[in-house]
């Protein structure tokens, strides 16, 4: 069920409506049967699966929990872990695995034909079964109680918003959240429909309508001069930070109605001065459970230089890899590692309390900018393989792509008229990315909500009504639900 469907305009009010009428110790159970009726609606075969689950982990956990030393505990505990990661890894990459033996097979003289049959992914897995794994290794290391509720843990686990792309929401703070359910409030609902209205902003207005230029350029890069494929990369950096984006503000907004609240999944990653700064901003629920639940057992940075190198480079490669199953993905996470150990060693005292301040105030704030940039454009790069379809085409993409800067003007000129931008398209283009700018810039300090909040009431009333007005321009002419989000596709 796509969020920018009318059908999930229809769910959510009545979702909504139900779960406040009803008792607040029963609010698990509207939770609960909103998440099924949300599953069964998007994809029906998906939810055996995820209940299955879902019931191996709770009975884990509580066996974990109440008997750590028993015969077979341990087993059970392995099994209950193993069980959604090996389903993941069939689903998921059984196909290409076969494709990599077949591939080095050939390349040995053996003639070997990999199985060409393609699973259906079930819905969000990759996203509950993350879920699924951090309860289990919270409640084993003992950072969480076993949740004894099967309702409420259920209703954990399955929770609409979060479900299909995150944030992937950790037990120790929404279980909490639905065990001791908050009273209504007008507040948190308005700052909800509000939030949800950003998210579709994001969406509809920005992600989609950028989404235009780039299919285009990457679906054919020889028709396009290299200036053209320079600036579709600058606007696909943009448009999947808006669609993903888009979609945990949705997300955050939906769980507001709710009375719940979720994790902030991005904090203005555009304006990152290096990678580690970058991943401290994007994605945040994933880069902080590969932080815990891979970088550091593996020894994170306390086993000397070169390991932690390796370490990085592990986490990032993986943390590829469970974006899809392609080589284009683990060369995305290897240029994030790689980038990250080069960061390391280029300015080993950045971000350390110790750090010693700076002797020419004017030069670092010149070598801020310098950074910025420069995370900007390996951010960009990396962005080319993820989005490319094969390695050789993201070569010949990021190839062709590099030589807009021996005419930055005149081929940046042609590439307007390739892609039919005049004035208006231009104004349609970068009025709305200015405004998320400067709003996310904003957010680096205060809340920007608050900030429209003390706005006297007729300029806080046009604020919204610009940004309903937008929406409702861009989505009721389509007659049919928006593209799907990026992240639906992992």
């Amino acid at each position: 069920m796509n969020f920018l469907s009318l059908s999930y305009a229809l769910f959510l009010p009545a979702a909504f409506a139900v779960h406040w009428a009803v008792p607040a110790r029963f609010r698990w159970a509207t939770v609960l049967a909103a998440s099924v009726w949300f599953v069964t609606s998007a994809a029906p075969t998906a939810l055996a699966p995820l209940l299955l689950a879902t019931a191996l982990a709770w009975a884990a956990g509580l066996a974990v929990a109440r008997r750590p030393g028993a015969r077979g505990t341990g087993a059970f505990f392995a099994f209950a872990v193993f069980a959604p990661l090996a389903a993941l890894a069939v689903f998921k990459y059984a196909g290409f695995a076969s494709e990599l033996v077949a591939s080095a097979a050939r390349a040995c003289g053996l003639a070997l034909h990999p199985a060409t049959a393609k699973l259906a992914l079930p819905l969000g897995i990759s996203f509950w079964t993350f879920t699924l794994v951090s309860y289990l290794l919270d409640v084993r290391r003992g950072r969480i109680p076993a949740e004894g509720h099967p309702g409420r843990f259920a209703a954990y686990v399955l929770f609409f918003p979060k479900l299909v792309a995150g944030p992937i929401e950790r037990a120790g703070r929404l279980l909490p959240q639905l065990a001791a359910p908050k009273a209504f409030s007008c507040a948190r609902a308005s700052l909800g429909m509000r939030q949800i209205a950003l998210g579709v902003f994001r969406k509809a207005v920005v992600a989609d309508y950028l989404a235009t230029f780039t299919d285009a350029a990457f679906a054919s890069p020889v028709r396009f001069n290299s200036s053209a494929l320079l600036l579709a990369a600058l606007l696909y950096s943009l448009q999947i930070y808006n669609d993903f984006a888009g979609y945990s503000d949705i997300a955050i907004g939906s769980a507001r109605l709710l009375g719940f609240e979720l994790a902030d999944n991005f904090r203005a990653p555009v304006f990152a001065r290096s990678l580690k700064d970058f991943w401290a901003r994007w994605h945040i629920s994933l880069s902080t459970w590969f932080r815990d639940y891979v970088y550091i057992p593996l020894g994170g940075s306390r086993r000397g230089a070169w390991r932690t190198r390796l370490n990085l480079l592990a986490t990032f490669v993986l943390s590829g890899l469970w974006h899809g199953a392609s080589l284009t993905f683990v060369a995305w996470g290897a240029i994030h590692g790689l980038a990250q150990i080069a960061e390391k060693a280029l300015f080993p005292h950045d971000g350390r309390k110790d750090a010693p301040p700076p002797r020419r105030p004017r030069l670092a704030a010149a070598g801020t900018v310098l950074r910025w940039a420069a995370t900007f454009v390996v951010v960009t790069a990396a962005w080319i393989f993820f989005r490319a379809d094969t390695l050789p085409d993201a070569w010949a993409y990021l190839a062709k792509a590099s030589r807009a800067w021996h005419s930055p003007l005149a081929g940046m000129a042609r590439a307007f008229r390739q892609f039919a931008i005049g004035p208006a398209v231009a104004v349609r283009m970068f009025a709305p990315l200015l405004v998320l700018g400067v709003w996310d810039l904003l957010s680096l300090r205060r809340d920007p909500f608050a900030l429209v909040d003390r706005l006297p009431a007729v300029a806080r009333w046009t604020v919204h009504a610009a940004a309903v007005a937008a929406i409702l321009y861009v989505l009721l002419p389509q007659g049919q639900s928006a593209r799907d989000f990026v992240y639906f596709r992992f």
